[in-house]
């Protein structure tokens, strides 16, 4: 008993609804047996077939009886592709003959669909088929052909619906159901397969929404998270102002840990809080560049360093008295704070027009007097400054 099973990742996406542990082996051991086949028709000797699926019974009526009941249900199997262009549904095979005066058994894969078995260079499945037919439990024989096709990744992921569909767990299952008849008995199962086994499943709100299963030697992931992260401290303070702008939902999708560590290493820790406390209140529309967000940050960090100067003449220096409204008689005073956000950014965006000679553009920046109304402007004319 064994072999090499090899087929394409497609074959994955069907249900194998109310097969039997036994008949799980026996669909896999003539998909092993027809691999690489060029012709359509295979014909099989029944002693190989349950030395194959590991079938012990010499009794020949219970083994064609279970042989006609596993066909029947390969007969049925409705495999399913969409693409872009089509819905696909079709089975895998046509017909099966038990020759009971030859004892063999004969079946016939769809031509047209020969690719999912034959020929295979990438997106395929492969696994040792004595392994398959050692589980016990027929959803332990299923994630393990799951897991197997993302061996490569150490890693596989998929909404718990899905899942519940491909293994075809009752719908009457609860989340303890799931636990104790599917996930606990597979995991026991599989965890000499897949060293250091994890099970995570992701929740939305209180729900399950996908399941997460990863693995690998645990010292080959240790050397690789020592070379691959990179710690970057900050203080807590920071810490939680970048928390605070992660609430602005018009942000927080540009808010990706890369894009963080390049506003780390742009701004001295104290100016980017300034700046990022300016553009949590600020940005109130839909942004879509990361370069707009530090324009907005630059434009917090400037209007925190400007102050109110009155600038006095020298007759008024020596003269320290002010009028009772509390300015100098001439009024000569100089605001060089205050600087509307808004003008800074149409500057901006007019030196774009100019460069690009979008003249036409300039009448309608002129009347913007809001954040929200230029956002609406770059979004309208797909500015990117």
């Amino acid at each position: 008993m064994g072999g090499l099973v090899k087929y394409h990742n497609d074959i994955n996406k069907i249900p194998l609804r109310n097969f039997t542990e036994k008949e799980i082996d026996l669909l896999f051991s003539f998909i092993f047996k027809m691999r690489d086949m060029n012709d359509d028709i295979l014909e099989i000797d029944i002693k190989e077939l349950c030395k194959l699926s590991g079938i012990k019974s010499r009794s020949k009526p219970r083994i064609y009886d279970q042989l006609e009941k596993t066909y029947n249900k390969i007969l049925n199997l409705d495999m399913r592709i969409e693409t872009e262009t089509s819905i696909l549904r079709f089975n895998l095979f046509r017909y099966y003959d038990i020759k009971k005066d030859k004892n063999t058994v004969e079946i016939q894969i769809e031509s047209k669909f020969k690719y999912l078995l034959n020929e295979l260079i990438g997106n395929y499945t492969k696994f040792e088929l004595e392994q398959l037919v050692s589980f016990k439990s027929s959803y332990s024989k299923n994630i393990f052909r799951l897991l197997k096709q993302f061996e490569s990744t150490s890693f596989f992921i998929m909404p718990l619906e899905e899942f519940k569909r491909l293994l075809c767990i009752p719908d009457t299952y609860k989340n303890y159901d799931v636990d104790r008849r599917v996930f606990k008995p597979a995991m026991a199962e599989l965890l000499p397969i897949f060293p250091n086994l994890k099970l995570e499943k992701i929740k939305k709100g209180r729900k399950i929404d996908q399941i997460k299963f990863t693995w690998g030697n645990r010292c080959a992931l240790e050397d690789i998270e020592d070379q691959s992260v990179i710690e970057i401290k900050i203080s807590e303070q920071l810490n939680k102002v970048i928390e605070k702008t992660k609430k602005n939902r018009f942000i927080q999708p540009l808010f990706t840990v890369s894009n963080i560590e390049k506003l780390i290493k742009k701004y001295p820790e104290d100016l980017l809080i300034k700046g990022l406390n300016f553009a949590s209140k600020e940005i109130k529309y839909e942004i879509k560049t990361f370069s707009y967000l530090e324009k907005t940050i630059d434009t917090g960090i400037e209007n925190s360093k400007k102050k109110i100067i009155i600038d006095k003449s020298p007759e008024e220096k020596e003269d320290t008295g002010v009028n009772p409204g509390g300015c100098p008689e001439d009024g000569n005073v100089d605001f060089k704070a205050n600087i509307n956000p808004v003008d800074e950014l149409k500057s901006e965006v007019a030196k774009w027009c100019m460069k690009n000679k979008k003249y036409p553009l300039f009448g309608e920046l002129e009347d913007i007097s809001s954040l929200r109304e230029l956002g609406k402007f770059l979004e309208k004319y797909n500015i990117e400054i």
